[in-house]
């Protein structure tokens, strides 16, 4: 049983529509990302415990993506600081939409061959 090419192209559009849900989910967790970790202090977000003998913090690093900051204490551990769930939202997204958008151009590229292969059929035939 053969798929038909309106089946195809209804599969191709649903694709497109996942894709703009998809490329939207990005947008929104990279920028919830980027400011909760702008919003939040060194000190809140570093805090390595209420004791006033714990390490102070040495230094901080800044990843645009997936936005993250790192903060290395003076005894040389760090702790990362990052919205988790955002960021697994934002990788899985990304990476869904690049699927997503790989599947609809190459379905799309089966349907254009079909119909050229149709239309060559076609114009053969006496």
């Amino acid at each position: 049983m053969a798929i038909t090419s309106d089946r195809l192209q209804n599969a191709v559009d649903t694709l497109w529509v996942l894709l703009a849900v998809l490329i939207w989910a990005v947008i929104v967790t990279y920028g919830y990302g980027l400011l909760a970790l702008a919003a939040s202090e060194y000190g809140d977000a570093c805090a390595p415990g209420l004791a006033g003998d714990s390490p102070r913090i040495a230094d901080v690093h800044w990843t645009v993506v997936p936005p993250q900051k790192t903060c290395v204490l003076e005894d040389g551990t760090t702790r990362d600081v990052a919205p988790a769930l955002s960021n697994r939202i934002f990788v899985g997204a990304l990476a869904s939409s690049v699927v997503c958008a790989a599947v609809a151009v190459r379905i799309r590229n089966v349907l254009r061959s079909r119909d050229a292969a149709e239309e060559q059929h076609d114009t053969d035939e006496p």
